[in-house]
């Protein structure tokens, strides 16, 4: 079920309402749990088991920490659920790969050997809530948070539909203690949150399906001038970032609906100057679990330079492989990683810059962005390359048919309308705090209004799965 169908419209209101007529939280957080296995599988009821037995391994590993005082016992036990968890990643998401890539090392070295692919399906969202399981093993066996004995909020923890299938990736440290607390419908949150998800609808469905519309028929083949290489190519940073980000509002405005606190997952990421900052700023929860269960880990930023730079390309490599079972994957997070380090090496990830000053800073760092992102979407060496030539050779202009310009047109207008949003909140945050003071009911009424009415007219007719499902 994902945000974007008609069976969620239905979905949501439905839950909502029956949360809050069902008195106590324990029932209530029995309701959501069922809610969101529901959820999940929508897609596919298999998908239940998998999710139910990532969820047993990590509650089952955090109480048996908890009753052990012996320091050796706690490691074979942290070590046993993070390797479990894990390996459920490896089976449904790298078997495929790790075949191709003996099948193709085989080859290599002139061995007649073909193993035939396994075929897994893989199920959506299980990168994202077995590091959610993983995250909390960690936590418990480093004893900042107590191992959680209710199995019910456990399990809602790791299931809570808004977030389930493509984050925010939440520490338990955040949402545990929220499980707990006894709710009551605040209308400031509800309208809050339903202008989030509004906004995030506006994202997803004006700004990154009409940007795919475009993209596709670039990176498919059918239109080859230099001109659509070097915009498609631009147009995808904003199809990747109005899929992503507008998934997270969406999710995050459900949950505040129903009383739940989720953490920003983005902070108007293409106003960055450095790459460093980029990552500050883009997909904020998993770049925050990385660092807090790899990159410190192996060292982070207390050891010499070189180990420095190792462990910089080490957590990206990690984070590409992450993001997809190939090599282009890894060769995506291989770049980030090359970028962080020539910035630490010149000293330009702490360089403190005005606004004016910025302004080139924060172009070339989109520029340097949107080429590594369209491995993402190409994911195949010949065809960037072939993308790259053609972006640099300028000879015919072509921007499709009729129908293809007015999705250009509309695109334009969405990317103006979030960067206004994005200047104002980026750059004059004091203005926009005053603003949000008054509480004038009319200024929320025309908002939600201009931002349906959008929808309504400009809203692709061909509205695309979120990207960040596959992961």
């Amino acid at each position: 079920m994902e945000f974007n169908s008609w069976s969620f419209v239905m979905f949501f209101p439905v839950v909502c309402l029956l949360y809050w007529c069902i008195k106590g939280q324990r029932f209530r957080n029995v309701f959501l749990l069922a809610a969101s296995y529901y959820f999940y599988m929508c897609w596919n009821a298999s998908y239940g088991l998998l999710l139910l037995t990532s969820t047993l391994i990590s509650y089952g590993v955090g109480l048996r920490m908890e009753s052990t005082e012996s320091r050796t016992q706690r490691k074979w036990l942290v070590g046993a659920g993070v390797v479990l968890n894990l390996a459920l990643i490896a089976y449904f998401k790298y078997a495929n790969f790790g075949v191709e890539t003996v099948n193709w090392v085989m080859q290599l070295l002139g061995v007649d050997m073909n193993v035939p692919l396994p075929n897994i399906l893989l199920p959506v969202g299980v990168s994202f809530f077995v590091f959610q399981s993983v995250g909390y093993t960690v936590d418990v066996y480093r004893r900042t948070v107590p191992a959680e004995r209710n199995f019910v909020n456990y399990a809602l923890f790791i299931s809570f539909f808004p977030q389930l299938v493509a984050g925010p990736i939440e520490r338990s440290g955040n949402m545990l203690p929220q499980f707990r607390e006894q709710r009551t419908f605040d209308d400031d949150k509800a309208i809050s949150g339903l202008k989030l998800m509004l906004w995030g609808y506006f994202m997803k469905l004006v700004l990154a399906d009409r940007c795919g519309l475009y993209v596709g028929s670039v990176f498919d083949a059918q239109m080859e001038d230099g001109y659509s290489s070097l915009i498609a190519i631009l147009l995808f940073s904003f199809e990747i970032y109005g899929d992503f980000a507008g998934y997270t509002y969406i999710a995050i405005g459900a949950a505040r609906i129903m009383g739940f606190h989720l953490n920003d997952n983005f902070r108007h990421p293409y106003f960055s100057a450095t790459v460093t900052e980029f990552w500050r700023r883009w997909h904020i929860s998993l770049s925050t679990w990385f660092r807090a269960y790899l990159y410190f880990p192996l060292g982070g930023r207390r050891c010499g330079k070189w180990r420095v730079y190792f462990n910089l390309m080490v957590t990206f490599l990690a984070s590409g492989l992450w993001h997809g079972a190939g090599w282009s994957f890894v060769l995506w997070g291989g770049l980030h990683g090359l970028l962080l380090c020539i910035e630490r090496a010149f000293h330009l990830h702490d360089k403190k810059l005005t606004k004016f000053r910025r302004v080139p800073h924060v172009v070339i760092t989109f520029l340097m962005v949107s080429l590594c992102w369209m491995i993402f979407r190409v994911q195949s060496l010949e065809r960037i390359a072939y993308h790259l030539q053609r972006a640099c050779c300028f000879d015919d202009i072509s921007l499709g048919d009729t129908q293809t310009c007015y999705s250009l047109a509309v695109v334009f207008f969405a990317i103006l309308v979030i960067a206004v949003k994005e200047s104002f909140e980026n750059y004059a945050q004091s203005a926009m705090k005053r603003l949000s003071s008054i509480c004038v009911w009319w200024i929320d009424v025309m908002i939600a209004l201009f931002l349906l009415l959008s929808i309504s007219f400009f809203a692709s007719p061909k509205g695309g799965a979120f990207i960040y499902f596959q992961f």
